[in-house]
């Protein structure tokens, strides 16, 4: 695909004008539906047998890492969202980008899916956009005035995302060309979503369908991953609404008894681990030099986040808390794995020790695997943003306010450095 054939989707765009706008407002209203926001489990089972777990860092086996990144350029006559993805390995540098650069990269994509989604705002418009591009959801809904675009932002990156982990060719070039194999492709977010749209009634069903899709894919491939001895891993950032910890009747029994605290109103994973750290460190439990530990590791079932889905995987969960500096009490950064059953029966904490390895020895707050794939999906993803507003400048289609101010901010990015 030629990048350049971007002018295709604008011009669909630009025949528009005249037609009358339907806008609505309240589809652009990211918290309106509930739609996003993950699930918390009902309960959760501790697996380890202390309140922390000290981890050694170890030199991690080759590990790959996949992100993806969205963007929006709104106009006055379509939503869009432009998708990109990057497969990065510290180890062996860039494996694959999408939508293709001009590299000869090692693996490709067996069929090119659309990384540009497009909703027109008036209503029963079907426009005739190229294979890259797309008006209908994963489940087939078509995009229209009336649909989420925030929706439309996941479905399109996510879809995007789950082709390149079900796509055959790249896990027999990946065994080829590299032999790898009992290796970790790391994934950013959650091992699979298990979005709020599963448990709320008052959900539009064309999201919850379109969801389950998503999650169909993703559990199709952690199994066939698995297969080729290839565990796919989730390295979630942001929990300040999870309740994994809180929702295990052991653990909040062991640090009751081993730290003295009570951490079961904490509201949060967020504010529970901090609370553990605070008395760890108190309790001398956490003595200098300050080491990297786990909280966990927890198992979840599919049933307790209320996903019904055949043959979803149980996962196993821990939380990874890195000290700022082995000597002074200055913090640390955390962040979540999410594995795989089957893989955690096979490896144990060994996936803790490689991807802690990942992180310490690379001197970053996440695996470095993963922060090189979401820098440069970023970057892509930025320039392609750059590019299609200029197109739409050029065809005169006026970008809504606050795509004017994300086209100007991106800008000041790119050509000030």
């Amino acid at each position: 695909m030629n990048i350049k054939s971007l002018s295709d989707v604008v011009k669909e765009i630009a025949g528009l004008k005249g037609v009358v706008s339907f806008w609505n407002a309240r589809v652009r209203l990211d918290e309106f539906l509930e739609v996003r926001g993950e699930v918390s489990a009902k309960k959760t089972e501790f697996l380890g047998d202390s309140v922390l777990h000290y981890i050694t860092p170890q030199k991690p086996p080759p590990i790959l890492a996949l992100d993806g990144s969205s963007r929006i350029v709104d106009t006055a006559y379509a939503f869009t969202t432009i998708a990109t993805v990057s497969l990065v390995s510290e180890r062996f540098g860039v494996i694959m980008d999408y939508p293709y650069l001009w590299f000869k990269y090692p693996v490709s994509l067996g069929e090119e899916p659309p990384f540009i989604g497009v909703a027109p705002e008036a209503p029963n418009i079907k426009l005739k956009l190229p294979p890259y591009a797309t008006q209908r959801s994963p489940a087939g809904f078509l995009y229209d005035p009336n649909y989420n675009r925030y929706q439309i932002v996941d479905e399109v990156r996510t879809n995007l995302e789950n082709k390149v982990l079900r796509d055959g060719g790249i896990k027999a070039s990946l065994m080829g060309v590299f032999g790898l194999k009992h290796r970790l492709i790391l994934v950013d977010g959650p091992l699979y979503h298990t979005p709020a749209a599963f448990i709320n009634p008052n959900v539009d069903e064309k999201y919850r369908v379109a969801w389950k899709k998503l999650v169909k894919e993703r559990v199709k491939a952690i199994a066939e991953n698995l297969e080729h001895g290839l565990a796919i891993v989730g390295i979630v950032k942001r929990f300040e609404k999870s309740s994994i910890i809180i929702r295990s009747l052991d653990y909040l029994a062991k640090v009751s008894k081993v730290l003295g605290v009570d951490v079961s109103r904490s509201g949060s994973d967020l504010a529970a681990i901090d609370t553990i750290h605070y008395y760890a460190k108190k309790r001398k439990v956490l003595e200098i030099p300050f080491k990297p530990y786990i909280i966990g590791p927890f198992l979840i079932k599919p049933s307790w986040v209320y996903i019904d889905i055949p043959n979803t995987p149980e996962k196993v969960v821990a939380y990874t808390v890195i000290p700022k500096h082995p000597y002074l009490d200055v913090g640390y950064k955390v962040f979540r794995v999410e594995v795989p059953y089957a893989a955690y029966e096979k490896y144990g904490n060994s996936i803790f020790e490689w991807i802690i390895g990942d992180t310490v020895y690379f001197s970053t707050t996440l695996p470095y695997s993963l922060v090189l794939a979401d820098s440069r999906c970023k970057k892509w993803s930025a320039s392609l943003l750059l590019y299609l507003s200029r197109l739409y400048s050029e065809a005169k289609i006026p970008l809504t306010y606050e795509s004017r101010l994300e086209v100007e901010y991106v800008s000041r990015e790119a050509f000030s450095k």
